[in-house]
C-alpha cells in the first residue's frame, strides 16, 4: 500500500526561492509535453521527401514547407483550435444552443422574428430555469430528455394554477419544437449520439390529459345588438383608433391589418382595400418591437377586400383624412384628445385593443379583443348566405373548412334560439286541460290492517287507494 506525498506549502515556497525548484524550468519541460502530445495524437505524420517537409490536413489537402518547425506550427495550430472548440462544446447548456439554432433559422429566413420572439418566451418559460438546463448538454440524456417532456405534460405550465395547471396541446407542441431544435442542433454539432425522434417517440400523451379552452359563443363574437352599440359609439366619437375599429367591424381585417394601411391601400374606385402589409410584435432580428412587416399573416393574408357599397363614403372620409394630413398611414398618431391634431406615427393595434376595452366598459357589455371582429365578420356573411369562395376570399383563408370550424359562430342569443325552436310546430305542446273524470284510472285498493296511511281515505283511515 502506497503513502501519498504531502508537501508543506512552507516548504515549496523555500525551494522555489531558493532556486531548488526551478519553476520556469518546469513550465518549459511541461509545455514541450503538451506540445510532443498534440503533435502524436494528431491523425497524420508528418514526413520529408526531396527536402521538403509535407503532412496532409485535415480537409485531404497537402502542405508543403522548408522547415519541420514551421510544419509543426501549422498542426499544433489545428490541434489547439480543435481543444478550444471541444471545450466550448462541451460547456453549452441547452439555453445556448436553443440560441444558436433560433438565431440561425431567423438568419436564414426559415421564420419571421415574432415566431423568434415567441420560441425565445416559450424557452424562458419552461427550459431557461429547468434543472435540465443546470447541466453540460453533453450530460443530458435520451431518458432525461423524455422525462422532461413528460413531467411538462403532466404538471402543466408553471405559470398557471387554472384547470389543474394542465397544458394545451399547442403550448407543449411548441416545447417539442423546441426540444426538438436543440437536440438536433447538438448532434449535428457532435455533442450527443441521439436523435430527437428518439427523444419525443417516448413521450406519452392523451387528449384527455391537455387543457381544453372552452369559450362560449358570447366570448368569441359580438351579438348583434352590442355591435350596433360599438358602431353608434364609433360613429360619434370619431378618431383614429374608433375609425380602426370600424373598419375592421366592416371589413374582417385583422386589427394589425388595420394598423399598417397606407391611405395609398384604398382603391375607391374598385371598391376595395388592398392587405399588403401586417403589423409584427418583433423586428427581423427577433427583438420584441411593433413593426411592420410586407406582406400578411400567411401568403392568402395578401388580398382585396371588397368594401361594402353603403360604406363607401365613410371609407372615402377616412382616406381624405390621412391625404390631408400628409398621407401615408390611414389611421395616424393623435396625441391627447385634439382631434384635429394628427401627428406622428401611425395607430398600433395595441392602443386600438386599450381604446376598445375602455369603450365596451362605458357601453356595459363584454369586453373581447378586437380578433373577435373577424369572427363576427364571417358570421354575418355565412348568416346572409355569402358563398363560401367569397367568405374565404374577404377573409383570407385558403379552406372554408378553416373558417366554418374556428371562425363561424351562432350570434343568436339562447332567448332567440328558444324562439326560432317554439315556431317549430313539431316541438310544440300545447297545454291541454285535463278532466279527472275523463281518466281511466287503474286503482288498486289496499287495506293497511290497524294502521293508517298517510295517503289514506280519512273516513277509513285503514283504506289506501294505489293508482
Amino acid at each position: 500500500m502506497t503513502k501519498e506525498l504531502s508537501i508543506n506549502p512552507e516548504i515549496l515556497k523555500y525551494a522555489i526561492d531558493t532556486g531548488i525548484i526551478n519553476l520556469g524550468s518546469i513550465r518549459q519541460q511541461y509545455e514541450e509535453t503538451e506540445r510532443m502530445n498534440l503533435l502524436d495524437s494528431y491523425e497524420y505524420k508528418i514526413f520529408e521527401s526531396g527536402g521538403r517537409w509535407y503532412c496532409r490536413l485535415p480537409g485531404g489537402r497537402r502542405i508543403k514547407r522548408k522547415n519541420r518547425e514551421d510544419v509543426e506550427k501549422e498542426i499544433l495550430q489545428i490541434q489547439k483550435e480543435r481543444i478550444r472548440k471541444e471545450k466550448e462544446l462541451t460547456g453549452k447548456m441547452p439555453e445556448d444552443i436553443f440560441t444558436e439554432w433560433n438565431t440561425s433559422r431567423l438568419e436564414k429566413g426559415v421564420i419571421q422574428g415574432a415566431t423568434a420572439l415567441r420560441y425565445r418566451k416559450t424557452c424562458d418559460k419552461y427550459i431557461k430555469s429547468a434543472d435540465i438546463n443546470k447541466m453540460p448538454m453533453r450530460r443530458i440524456t435520451r431518458k432525461e430528455w423524455t422525462a422532461f417532456l413528460q413531467g411538462i405534460y403532466e404538471a402543466g405550465s408553471p405559470t398557471k394554477e387554472d384547470l389543474k395547471r394542465k397544458i394545451s396541446a399547442k403550448e407543449l407542441g411548441r416545447v417539442k419544437c423546441i426540444v426538438k431544435g436543440i437536440i438536433d442542433q447538438a448532434e449535428d454539432e457532435g455533442i450527443i449520439s441521439y436523435t430527437s425522434d428518439e427523444v419525443i417517440s417516448h413521450v406519452r400523451t392523451d387528449m384527455h390529459g391537455f387543457r381544453h379552452s372552452k369559450h362560449s359563443t358570447e366570448d368569441e363574437v359580438y351579438y348583434p345588438d352590442e355591435l350596433q352599440a360599438l358602431k353608434t359609439y364609433c360613429l360619434t366619437n370619431p378618431d383614429p383608433y374608433t375609425r380602426c375599429i370600424l373598419l375592421a367591424i366592416i371589413t374582417g381585417e385583422r386589427i394589425g391589418e388595420c394598423a399598417a394601411l397606407l391611405a395609398e391601400d384604398i382603391d375607391l374606385d374598385e371598391h376595395c382595400i388592398y392587405v399588403r402589409r401586417t403589423e409584427t410584435q418583433a423586428d427581423e432580428t427577433g427583438r420584441q418591437r411593433e413593426t411592420i412587416k410586407e406582406g400578411a399573416k400567411t401568403d392568402a393574408g395578401v388580398r382585396r377586400v371588397a368594401i361594402p357599397e353603403n360604406s363607401l363614403e365613410w371609407v372615402r372620409g377616412i382616406k381624405d383624412i390621412s391625404e390631408k394630413t400628409g398621407g401615408g398611414y390611414l389611421f395616424k398618431q393623435e396625441p391627447g384628445r385634439y382631434r384635429e391634431r394628427y401627428v406622428g406615427e401611425r395607430v398600433r393595434a395595441s392602443q386600438v385593443r386599450r381604446h376598445l376595452k375602455k369603450i365596451c366598459a362605458e357601453l356595459g357589455i363584454s369586453y373581447k379583443p378586437p380578433h373577435k371582429f373577424r369572427k363576427t365578420y364571417a358570421s354575418i356573411l355565412k348568416a346572409a348566405d355569402i358563398d363560401d369562395q367569397m367568405i374565404i376570399e374577404q377573409m383570407g383563408h385558403t379552406d372554408i373548412s378553416t373558417t366554418e370550424n374556428v371562425y363561424i359562430k351562432n350570434r343568436n342569443r339562447m332567448e332567440e334560439k328558444s324562439c326560432k325552436l317554439g315556431k317549430i310546430d313539431e316541438l310544440r305542446l300545447d297545454p291541454v286541460k285535463e278532466d279527472a273524470s275523463d281518466l281511466n284510472l287503474n286503482c288498486q285498493v289496499i287495506r293497511f290492517p290497524g294502521k293508517s296511511h298517510p295517503d289514506a281515505d280519512s273516513s277509513h283511515p285503514e283504506v289506501f287507494t294505489k293508482i
